[in-house]
């Protein structure tokens, strides 16, 4: 049960950010980009701090809430967390349009260039017909090369070789997972693609595309690039005996299954995201660490606005690769 105490302070900081917020900005703060966050209840722990009721925005019918503020870092963009008070999965297309036009007049409110899309917000948008345009952007892109990142220091730190060793993309026939796994083949490593909704198993030179999870069963790495944390239980059984798995769904993974695989298969588990310099969540994000992770929709929000060409990979790279400003959750601790 919660204490009133507490209820008060979710209360107090919950307007603060709505009402607070918008009077910075008149008197001059500006917001370089916006994170879109959305789900369940449980879904969006993944995003608002335990002590943080998000059932205060459906209670005062906001179209969306303010959740946190994102500080500038090393490279001096500051962004906003804004949450959805519905699944929007479940809206129509009309209703979705007509919540992207309140994000974007908010967004040129606070002087925002860029809109991050968290999760499967692009697939949902893509579903209903919806072109996705500037000032919004999909991270498909930098979470690719977030992935791609992640999977070359797990072959560090353990010592996996290239030639040796077999990396399993598991959700490899969604809208982040196909180009992982492409990605990985054109850097040269053995790849398995696995995902129910393919037809058969298919072999393109160093990737194999599969709807065999037994596969999986020959790779010491896994990316789970699902729509939901929860959907890699079925493929457990398949993993190999001491496996490395780099989480990026959203919802993320619960922490049962986290424990599953690392009682089961003595498997470490690793969250998809960048530590930039600098920059912080407040309040945090409920990512089991001090908040200071960015997912890649956010940084790709975050670097758009200011004014990285995203579509370049070279430039996108070449910056992730900056380990003087930018680590990987690989060089602190796992879950």
């Amino acid at each position: 049960m919660v204490k009133p105490f507490w209820l008060f302070c979710r209360f107090a900081i919950f307007l603060a950010l709505q009402f607070a917020i918008p009077i910075m900005v008149k008197r001059g703060l500006r917001f370089d980009f916006l994170f879109v966050v959305y789900g369940t209840q449980e879904d969006l722990r993944s995003y608002y701090p335990k002590w943080f009721g998000s059932r205060l925005g459906r209670r005062l019918i906001f179209p969306f809430f303010i959740t946190g503020i994102a500080t500038k870092g090393k490279s001096g963009s500051r962004g906003l967390v804004i949450g959805l008070p519905v699944n929007p999965g479940g809206l129509s297309r009309d209703q979705l349009i007509e919540l992207l036009g309140y994000i974007e007049g908010f967004a040129s409110q606070v002087g925002a260039r860029s809109i991050g899309l968290a999760g499967r917000l692009p697939r949902i948008l893509s579903d209903a017909r919806i072109a996705i345009r500037k000032p919004f952007v999909v991270g498909r892109r930098l979470t690719v090369a977030i992935a791609i990142l992640h999977v070359e220091d797990v072959f560090t730190k353990f010592a996996f070789s290239k030639n040796a060793s077999k990396v399993a993309v598991i959700g490899a026939a969604g809208f982040i997972g196909f180009y992982v796994v492409l990605r990985l083949r054109a850097v040269g490593y053995q790849v398995v693609g696995y995902d129910p909704k393919f037809q058969n198993t298919e072999v393109r030179g160093r990737a194999t595309f599969t709807n065999d999870p037994s596969f999986i069963s020959e790779c010491p790495v896994a990316v789970l690039l699902t729509g939901d944390g929860k959907d890699i239980e079925g493929s457990i059984r398949y993993l190999v005996e001491g496996v490395v798995v780099a989480d990026d769904t959203h919802p993320r993974m619960p922490r049962y299954i986290k424990e599953r695989i690392q009682k089961e298969k003595r498997g470490i588990v690793y969250f998809i995201a960048l530590f930039i310099r600098g920059v912080r969540f407040w309040p945090r994000l409920n990512t089991e660490r001090p908040g200071r992770e960015l997912v890649g929709c956010a940084v790709e929000a975050k670097f758009v606005a200011e004014g990285v060409n995203v579509e370049d990979q070279g430039v996108v790279d070449t910056i992730l690769r900056d380990k003087t400003f930018i680590n990987t959750a690989v060089d602190r601790r796992p879950l």
